[in-house]
């Protein structure tokens, strides 16, 4: 469920940044007839649609990873640590995700294929191009979000955050919850399940 919650919540940061995009690319500032990205005419649709696939196919592989290992790993680990190798190993992600895609891309819009003279220059312009670099600074802040809530979750029980941000407890007021410790070290092993 959680990775559901995290790929609807990538889906809309992933529409915001997309428009950002869009106004930033149609302002003022910008000359007419410029509006390149990766050496393409810039296109809305296009790009939301390219960045809801990406944000599918990222949240399936890399949430996994993030919710169900990198969460369980460093659960002990200080919570800057943690957001920190998160977002490094989210950008390495990124990064090896984008390489896999120039294989496809540079090829379908300069017809330089791999192996041809020319395509190593391609790649490195590819992967230098700030489009790229504006993605990861924005996508690696949402990781760290994303693990800061998945950690609040974990430390102060699911929900709790959100009523935190909400002032539920701006004023004190009792409530009923109940805690259980239970000690399994003494359990036989057949009965730790």
């Amino acid at each position: 469920m959680q990775l559901l919650y995290i790929m609807i919540a990538w889906e809309v940061a992933a529409f915001v940044i997309q428009c950002y995009d869009y106004f930033l690319l149609h302002s003022v500032h910008v000359p007419s007839g410029t509006l390149q990205v990766l050496g393409m005419e810039y296109s809305f649709w296009r790009n939301v649609i390219y960045n809801a696939i990406a944000v599918i196919i990222g949240a399936v592989v890399s949430g996994y990873l993030f919710v169900f290992y990198l969460n369980v790993k460093f659960r002990n680990k200080p919570y800057g640590y943690t957001i920190l190798l998160t977002c490094i190993a989210f950008i390495v992600f990124l990064y090896f995700t984008i390489a896999l895609t120039s294989l496809a891309w540079i090829p379908n819009e300069s017809g330089i294929h791999f192996g041809e003279p020319g395509f190593w220059d391609a790649f490195r312009v590819y992967m230098t191009d700030t489009f790229h670099l504006k993605q990861a600074i924005a996508y690696s802040l949402l990781t760290a979000a994303t693990q800061f809530v998945l950690l609040m979750n974990v430390k102060f029980g699911y929900g709790v955050l959100w009523d935190l941000i909400r002032g539920k407890y701006h004023l004190p007021k009792e409530e009923t919850r109940i805690f259980m410790f239970a000690d399994l070290d003494d359990l036989p092993p057949s009965r730790r399940n």
